[in-house]
């Protein structure tokens, strides 16, 4: 599943692209997504000049000189491609005055392609419960640390809740708290101040050094230039159960967490 890494490794892919081209086409090859694809999607994007794209959370805005933006989400398999010619799985089309031809494809059809007003991201229903963005600076160690003595929850579970910290999955929770040293079992609201420094440092590092890297490319995951992100090969836990840790020596123990598989060191994860 595509991740905060993922989807800014795509976001820099299609600005290098699409910004300042006007959409002279669109096609609804599937309506139903995650969500139905807005009917009067062409009447929105059409003779519309691309003018930036953003980030919030996993979410991608294609914005426009019209006053809307193109939401668009990744879901579980999806990813924006340069195409010649549709192929399979191509579930929506946008035609540039550049001549290239972006479609989104998505297997599983999880993702969502939908639009707002601009000015109106903020409150759109997708988007209004966002946590803090991993490199908000306004997320601070000590705003961290007050996050977790609010919850419940796993320290894990804790950092894959969006509401709290946006963006995180399975892949980086289980990084992210190798590089801490923290058991991936440990409750929230027992981590300690030293801790969530420590944490906040290694989600901001982690994350930076994934989207250096093109994001992670484990299964499905490609950019719209149909290059590989290549950040697995320096995975430290996630997905090398039963081989020695890159510290210790001791052997990477996996577990399951709401479901997801956790990977870490007991050794060196306390």
């Amino acid at each position: 599943m595509p991740e905060l890494p993922e989807v800014e490794s795509t976001r820099i892919a299609l600005e290098n692209i699409v910004i300042n081209n006007i959409i002279t086409m669109t096609k609804v090859l599937n309506y139903s997504l995650k969500i139905p694809i807005p009917s009067n999607i062409d009447t929105i994007l059409v003779n519309k000049k691309i003018i930036s794209i953003n980030r919030i959370a996993k979410y991608l805005l294609i914005n426009l000189n019209n006053g809307y933006s193109l939401i668009s989400h990744l879901g579980m398999s999806g990813s924006w491609r340069v195409r010649e010619k549709t192929k399979k799985h191509d579930h929506f089309l946008l035609k540039l005055d550049s001549n290239l031809l972006l479609a989104y494809n998505d297997p599983r059809r999880f993702g969502i392609i939908t639009t707002v007003c601009t000015k109106n991201v903020k409150e759109h229903s997708l988007l209004k419960n966002i946590g803090y963005d991993p490199f908000d600076l306004a997320l601070s160690p000590s705003i961290l640390y007050q996050l977790t003595q609010q919850a419940k929850s796993s320290i894990k579970t804790f950092l894959m809740d969006g509401t709290k910290i946006n963006g995180i999955g399975n892949i980086y929770a289980s990084e992210i708290l190798f590089m801490a040293k923290i058991h991936p079992t440990k409750q929230a609201n027992y981590i300690l101040p030293t801790e969530a420094e420590n944490m906040l440092i290694a989600i901001k590092k982690i994350l930076k050094q994934a989207i250096n890297n093109g994001g992670t490319s484990i299964q499905s995951y490609i950019s719209p230039n149909e290059k590989r992100g290549t950040f697995q090969s320096k995975l430290k836990v996630y997905n090398r159960a039963n081989k020695n840790c890159y510290i210790c020596n001791m052997q990477i123990k996996q577990i399951k967490q709401n479901n997801r598989s956790t990977f870490y060191c007991e050794n060196c994860q306390q």
